[in-house]
């Protein structure tokens, strides 16, 4: 009796379960890229491929808990299950594959190969022992895990597996970024991951990169910012989770963003796992799993003459604004916040070079000097007016401030003092 066929004594809803495990299995193989949530019918889906829309074409998983020899009804069941499928108005079939958890008798066979014969698409059969097969790879570790939790038998004992997902979060505009992206790695397998190291690479940001924890993480790609190769410092044991890095994004960076990853474990086999994000994905907070895989391919560096170029100020002191908001740990704070009247002598301006709403140490500047600079960096485009209260105004670095060489230039500088 294999895994599959144990459902039917050892969960009180095999039939869910045994959906549940096959949409596991297909999307770590890399086969399958979604499940479809039931409600009001699965619309003869239950995993797929493939992108929605009458101007794509999808590959359609649909699964069946028949144990014994198909009758009139389970065969029924198989035609309207096409059929649904085959007529749907949200997507164009292009395949159809039936998965069970048994292998056939050559009666159903029979039965299935006749009928797919007389049919306009392609129909394949993933049965038990195709399942069977999947769930040994090292990818369906998910699905092995959640059969031991049911108790079922010959499970085997996993290794460890890092498996990376993509969490996005949201900024407020006065940030100027429009969110970031986290990207953590967990150990799903039944062993500790020693030895860890993460090789990130992404499309271009069109910004700041942000640095690694570094009470967590070992640079050991000689400061190269993309891709960004990454040590731990620790183990990684069973069922942990560790942030590797955070990615920010910004209104003008190019959409859909693709990252690839690259995880290598000692005495393990290195995985390579991607995800594309769309402008759809980046406006809901949520969590993305990454795809097995390297993906389609993508530039590293920013295309030439994409971005705003802008005229570098020739003021000094506003030059020493510049320096001053590159040297700030937190790019989400890249800015300036303008204090009025925060100082007794009416010769001085004070203010914090970033934008957050608390903390920090004043800073001074002639006031005559400091009003020249700061209006030679708004008329030439590094900062950009945000609010004024009646305490302070707020400037936020431009996004063509982010991606500009040279306040890159500056913001390494400050990192290497």
């Amino acid at each position: 009796m294999n895994a599959f066929e144990q459902l039917e004594v050892r969960v009180p809803g095999p039939h869910q379960a045994f959906e549940d495990l096959v949409g596991e299995i297909l999307i770590a193989c890399g086969l399958a890229e979604r499940r479809i949530r039931v409600h009001q019918g699965d619309g003869g889906v239950d995993a797929f491929s493939g992108r929605y829309g009458q101007e794509g074409a999808v590959t359609v998983f649909q699964a069946k808990y028949f144990l014994r020899s198909w009758g009139d009804a389970q065969k029924q069941q198989i035609r309207d299950a096409y059929a649904t499928a085959r007529n749907s108005i949200d997507f164009n079939l292009a395949e159809w594959r039936l998965c069970t958890p048994t292998r056939p008798t050559r009666h159903d066979v029979r039965w299935f190969d006749g009928w797919r014969a007389k049919l306009d698409r392609v129909v394949d059969l993933v049965d038990g022992d195709d399942l069977a097969r999947l769930l040994l790879s090292s990818e369906a570790v998910g699905a092995r895990k959640l059969l031991r939790g049911w108790g079922i038998l010959g499970v085997e004992t996993d290794g460890p597996l890092v498996e990376t997902s993509v969490r996005v979060q949201h900024r407020t505009e006065r940030s100027g970024l429009m969110g970031l992206l986290c990207m953590f790695v967990s150990n799903l397998g039944g062993r500790s991951a020693e030895g860890l190291r993460v090789s990130i690479e992404h499309s271009p940001t069109y910004c700041v990169s942000l640095q690694h924890d570094k009470r967590h993480w070992l640079d050991v790609g000689f400061g190269v910012l993309n891709p960004r190769l990454l040590e731990a410092r620790t183990v990684l044991h069973p069922g942990e989770e560790l942030l590797a890095l955070t990615i920010p994004v910004v209104r003008d960076t190019p959409l859909p963003f693709s990252i690839r990853v690259k995880t290598c474990v000692r005495d393990a086999e290195s995985r390579v796992q991607h995800s594309v994000l769309t402008r759809a994905d980046l406006e809901h907070e949520g969590i993305y799993s990454c795809t097995p895989g390297d993906g389609n391919p993508f530039e590293l560096s920013d295309p030439a003459g994409v971005t705003k170029t802008l005229a570098y100020p020739e003021d000094l002191m506003a030059e020493t604004l510049l320096m001053e908001i590159a040297g700030h740990p937190n790019p989400e704070e890249y800015g300036l916040r303008h204090i009025l009247n925060g100082d007794p002598n009416p010769g001085r301006a004070s203010y914090l070079p970033f934008v957050a709403s608390r903390g920090g140490t004043l800073h001074v500047m002639p006031k005559r000097d400091f009003e020249q600079a700061l209006s030679e960096l708004v008329n030439l485009g590094w900062l950009e007016p945000m609010e004024e209260t009646i305490v302070c105004r707020y400037y936020v670095l431009s996004t063509p401030a982010r991606a500009d060489t040279r306040f890159l230039d500056l913001f390494n500088k400050g990192l290497q003092k």
